[in-house]
């Protein structure tokens, strides 16, 4: 019965590639990390030079044991970043063992962790001299090592020249949904929005009938793919082809990066959003009056603009304090959505002030709705601290797009208007 150490030592001894395997290991002083290297075969000796004759290496050692003090560095720059992102890692690096100074290809690819096990990260070198032998010789001997895709962090999966699915790594499982035993032998479009399939059989046409060999790992495609369960995801995609006897194959490598895109997006909700309300702030209001605007140009759809201020605010602010002054604001833009319709757009401009996008209105039917709202927000009220109604009301100003409008102009004379509301006695519409 072997040991996990010695079963993947022997699934690295196997492989036709420099191979090793590491964990990170926690200097005794606390300060700084070594690399521990749990398992390496004959080639990655040679790769480093390490490999002479009646020299004895142990398969567990330190990493900076088997390297120069200039390949230490390379190893203790990216190692790190591989560990703490879990995103693998591509570099090419010279080792400078003879006159030649032969190039390598190395691939830091995270592992998935069993329970209670350390991280570890999988070190493989590639002969850049000899790509195409190595390329031939690792995609024939892919049966024996497919314990070892299959603790890889992306999803591979590759097809034949009818793009029917050969290899369906467990990442890939994880991903999709499906077994390997459920989607090998099936197409490749299955994982794929409908709308895809068509181009992207027209994509592998060209592929395959181009001198192009691999897509660089730096210009992945994103594309929407679909679940087991019809849920569609984004995930980003590289692709390489190979013949194999004659027979052309193409791998591809997939990643989810459904966290990925939910945090661009809520970036983006925060870039755009005012805080205390969860309308959109200035900024984004801003570039939707231009595009608005861009529209009434080209196409000669007008619109409103309705700027909003709440009555002495000060006053209310200055009495109960900021936490009763941040509720009348959140109600007001509360109550004032449920007025407006889903097309036109409400935003905070600064304060207590807000202002309107009314697409296709004109200056009579904006109005009316500025007085729907006026008369709602009149009727509202927030409690204070000791349980006292505290109302509010707000003036409105209102101006229609005009020939010689830019948005700027359009903007100001909305603000002209509300100044003409306030002075004639507040709680007032006015255009």
């Amino acid at each position: 019965m072997h040991s996990p150490t010695e079963e993947l030592q022997h699934l690295v001894d196997v492989i036709a590639a420099s191979v090793a395997i590491v964990e990170q290991k926690q200097n005794k002083s606390g300060k700084g990390t070594k690399f521990r290297v749990v398992a390496h075969n004959e080639l990655f000796l040679r790769m480093l030079g390490k490999s002479k004759p009646g020299k004895v290496i142990l398969k567990t050692c330190l990493l900076d044991s088997l390297t120069s003090t200039s390949v230490s560095q390379v190893f203790n720059t990216y190692l790190p970043q591989v560990f703490s992102s879990l995103e693998p890692i591509e570099i090419e690096q010279t080792f400078e063992l003879t006159s030649e100074s032969p190039w390598w290809r190395l691939f830091l690819n995270p592992m998935e962790s069993m329970p209670n096990q350390l991280q570890r990260v999988m070190i493989i070198g590639i002969h850049m001299s000899d790509k195409q032998e190595l390329q031939s010789e690792v995609n024939n001997a892919s049966a024996r090592f497919s314990s070892v895709i299959d603790a890889a962090f992306d999803g591979i999966i590759t097809m034949d020249d009818k793009q029917n699915i050969q290899l369906f790594n467990h990442a890939a499982e994880k991903i999709f949904g499906y077994s390997a035993e459920e989607i090998i032998g099936q197409s490749i479009a299955k994982l794929m929005k409908k709308k895809f399939r068509a181009s992207h059989a027209d994509y592998i046409k060209q592929f395959t009938d181009s001198d192009i060999q691999s897509r660089d790992m730096l210009s992945r495609v994103m594309i929407s793919a679909v679940r087991k369960d019809n849920s569609e995801f984004p995930v980003e995609i590289t692709i390489s082809k190979i013949s194999i006897n004659g027979n052309l194959e193409f791998t591809a490598i997939i990643r989810d990066i459904s966290n990925r895109i939910a945090f661009i997006e809520k970036l983006q909700h925060q870039v755009n959003t005012d805080n205390l309300t969860g309308l959109n702030n200035r900024n984004r209001f801003e570039g939707q009056l231009n595009d608005t605007h861009h529209q009434y140009k080209r196409f000669g759809h007008n619109f409103s603009v309705l700027m909003i201020d709440l009555d002495r605010f000060k006053v209310v602010n200055d009495t109960y304090g900021h936490l009763i002054g941040d509720k009348v604001l959140q109600e007001f833009a509360k109550k004032a959505q449920d007025v407006l319709r889903e097309v036109d757009i409400l935003a905070r401009f600064g304060g207590e002030e807000f202002i309107a996008l009314l697409p296709n209105t004109k200056i009579e039917a904006a109005k009316e709705v500025a007085n729907r709202i006026r008369v709602c927000i009149s009727q509202q009220m927030v409690l204070s601290e000791n349980h006292e109604a505290v109302t509010f009301t707000v003036s409105i100003g209102v101006a229609e797009i005009a020939a010689d409008d830019d948005t700027e102009s359009i903007v100001r004379r909305a603000d002209e208007a509300l100044y003409r509301a306030k002075n004639s006695g507040r709680n007032r519409v006015s255009d």
